[in-house]
């Protein structure tokens, strides 16, 4: 079975996302990442390591590459100002690793004048900020000659306390244009992450295979955040309808509408049999009751089967 290292490389987008709980090791892949491309590599730290056995792909890719590696974990503030600044700050601090740019011959001036910028924390027009990561790859490629690799944590920390403080529409512009333009034409490609059957394996590996209920539950409430940013929605995962519990319910009472989503794992890829029993058991359990005893009017009802980085939606709409 391949590590993780190796898949990426055999398998990777042009840009990859790794989406998973909290505390699920997601920074520390990300260490392993950049300890592995960059230039300048300790090979000691993978003697005796899964990857170590793939010779040939450390052979093209082991301290190859410059690497830009930032965690947006402390860019936040309980206004849009502050967190402008500390977002400036964390890009600012990772230029400053590479101020031995100033000195390349590969580099022109104006370049040069451009990063100076960039480590002086100068970004007092936003369009300085949204273009920070796209100049300072622009520059790594340029006086290496290589692609460079960008590995960006916690990524959604600066939307999440915007969001919370209330400077959500403020934020999300300067984010958008910044991922945009540091990732623009690439492709957001879903890699890292378990399937339901690892997910057993593990727990039963370390005794615990009765805690996958509480598993199930821990993701759930992931997919609870990712739907939570839209201040008119009201979101509840795991929640207590009809005869039983739905995965995802959603409504919007303005507009007394709502949303019943129960998710499976379409096991070997069977996705239309999953998605039937999905839909059975919204009907079965009579998910739609409780919508309706709160006054929803349009009920959509969502049937998703998932298997590997793939996907099957069944739906219907009541009226009521």
């Amino acid at each position: 079975m391949d590590c993780p290292l190796s898949k990426h490389l055999k398998y990777r987008g042009s840009v990859n996302l790794f989406t998973r709980p909290r505390r699920f090791g997601k920074s520390l892949n990300l260490d392993m990442f950049r300890a592995f491309f960059e230039i300048g590599a300790d090979a000691s730290l993978f003697e005796g390591l899964d990857i170590a056995r793939h010779t040939e792909l450390c052979r093209q890719h082991m301290g190859k590459y410059p690497v830009i590696s930032i965690s947006l974990k402390d860019a936040e503030g309980g206004d849009f100002q502050t967190a402008y600044g500390s977002l400036g700050m964390v890009i600012s601090e990772e230029a400053e690793r590479y101020s031995f740019l100033m000195e390349s011959d590969k580099l022109v001036r104006s370049e040069k004048a451009k990063f100076q910028r960039l480590m002086d924390g100068d970004f007092d027009r936003k369009e300085f900020l949204a273009g920070s990561l796209k100049l300072m790859t622009r520059v790594l490629c340029k006086h290496y000659g290589r692609p460079v690799i960008v590995l960006l944590d916690e990524y959604d920390v600066p939307l999440d306390k915007a969001y919370r403080n209330h400077y959500y529409a403020q934020m999300i512009q300067v984010i958008r244009s910044l991922f945009s333009q540091t990732f623009k034409t690439n492709r957001y490609a879903e890699y890292f992450g378990f399937t339901d059957d690892e997910v057993r394996r593990m727990l039963e590996y370390y005794g615990v295979d009765d805690r996958y209920k509480d598993m199930k539950e821990w993701y759930h409430g992931m997919l609870l955040g990712l739907l939570k940013a839209e201040g008119s929605w009201v979101a509840k995962s795991n929640a207590e309808s009809g005869l039983g519990y739905t995965d995802i319910k959603l409504t919007i009472p303005s507009r007394k509408t709502g949303c019943v989503i129960e998710v499976k794992y379409a096991e070997k890829g069977a996705y239309d049999f999953a998605c039937r029993e999905a839909m059975r058991q919204i009907e079965n359990e009579r998910y739609a009751d409780v919508l309706k005893q709160e006054g929803i009017q349009t009920i959509h009802k969502y049937g998703i089967a998932c298997f590997g980085k793939a996907c099957k939606v069944a739906y219907s709409e009541e009226v009521v």
